[in-house]
C-alpha cells in the first residue's frame, strides 16, 4: 500500500494489499466452482418445469377443443414438438397450443367411440423422465424416458 498526503494534509492509503486480492480471487473461485457443479441439477429442473408446464397448458388446450368439438384432437403417434420450427400432427389452428423448445408432446393412446380414452406424454429432449397423463382418469405419471 501506497501512502500520500491529501489536501487536508491527511495521510490516506492508497491499494489494494496483495492478501486481499487473493482473498477476494479464492472466494470467486469457490463460488464459480458450486455454480458449475449446481448447474445440472439446475438445468434438469428447469426441463422438468418446462415439461410439467407445457403438459398443463395441452390439457387446457385439448379441454377447450373438447368443449367445442366434442371429442379429443389427435390420434395415437400424433405430436407437437417445438425444435428449430414447430412441427407434428399436432399443429393446428384449432387448438393454440405452441410447446416449448425441445419438448414433444405425443398422444401414446386413444379409442375410437370413447372420447375420453386419451392419453398423452410430454418429454424433453435433454431430460431422461416425461410425464403421461390420462385424461380419463385425470392423473399425471411421471416415467423414465
Amino acid at each position: 500500500m501506497t501512502e500520500s498526503l491529501s489536501k487536508s494534509g491527511l495521510v490516506t492509503k492508497k491499494g489494494f494489499a496483495h492478501a486481499k486480492l487473493i482473498i477476494v480471487i479464492v472466494t470467486l473461485g469457490v463460488f464459480a466452482t458450486l455454480a458449475v457443479r449446481a448447474s445440472p441439477g439446475i438445468m434438469r429442473t428447469a426441463y422438468k418445469s418446462a415439461i410439467e408446464r407445457d403438459l398443463y397448458d395441452f390439457v387446457k388446450a385439448e379441454d377447450l377443443y373438447f368443449l367445442f368439438y366434442g371429442q379429443y384432437f389427435g390420434t395415437t403417434g400424433d405430436y407437437i414438438q417445438q425444435g428449430d420450427q414447430l412441427s407434428g400432427g399436432l399443429v393446428t389452428p384449432k387448438m393454440p397450443f405452441v410447446p416449448s423448445r425441445d419438448v414433444r408432446v405425443e398422444v401414446t393412446s386413444t379409442k375410437e367411440g370413447d372420447p375420453k380414452h386419451f392419453m398423452v406424454k410430454v418429454s424433453h429432449a435433454k431430460l431422461d423422465i416425461a410425464c403421461e397423463y390420462d385424461f380419463a382418469t385425470r392423473q399425471k405419471m411421471e416415467r423414465e424416458n
